[in-house]
């Protein structure tokens, strides 16, 4: 299955959302490390291929947990940001709203070579901004009712991030939001 671009499905914590979204050939899982424990990690992850895996460590997890998950890239927010010191061999992916970016942009500069990606809440206001950051890092959005699908991947960015829900019970999910954002990016062949 192909997609017409990148896209991360975060806030995975159930084997259904991981399997559907590497069944609909997602690039990466990310796992919040406050819902999911290294064992519950595991057992989802060795169900499914293809995806890279990716922790994003919550304010509340210690940073020494994340040598618990084997993973290469560890997902943080913009005021976690001194964390990259502690561990800077990983690739970090860093959450911010894009009207942040101006008061923060020489902060981000300072770990640029660190950060493999940053995941932008959009603002209709603020998408002129989108060339100049993509001058420094490549880009993931948050899909929102402000922005069809077909004009998020007209923007200069990467790829889309997208959310898993919880299970009402293991095996029994509503895939209706999920389905419509990564259906709507599926590459039709015929």
């Amino acid at each position: 299955m192909a997609l017409k671009t990148k896209v991360k499905a975060g806030n995975i914590t159930n084997l259904s959302d991981a399997r559907y979204c590497a069944g609909m050939g997602v690039d990466w899982l990310s796992f919040p490390s406050n819902l999911v424990n290294p064992i519950t990690f595991k057992e989802i992850t060795d169900w499914v291929s293809g995806p890279q895996f990716i922790l994003e460590l919550e304010a509340t997890t210690p940073i020494q947990s994340i040598k618990q998950y084997p993973v290469s890239i560890v997902e943080i927010s913009f005021d976690q940001l001194m964390l990259i010191n502690q561990m800077p061999s990983i690739a970090w992916i860093v959450k911010i709203p894009v009207s942040a970016w101006s008061s923060n942009k020489n902060e981000l500069l300072k770990y640029k070579d660190h950060i493999s990606h940053l995941v932008l809440e959009l603002d209709a206001e603020d998408i002129q901004i989108l060339e100049e950051i993509t001058n420094f890092f490549r880009l993931l959005v948050n899909p929102s009712e402000k922005y069809q699908i077909a004009q998020l991947l007209s923007l200069p960015i990467e790829g889309i991030n997208v959310t898993g829900e919880h299970e009402l019970k293991p095996g029994l999910k509503d895939f209706d939001k999920l389905s419509s954002i990564l259906e709507e990016l599926e590459v039709i062949d015929y």
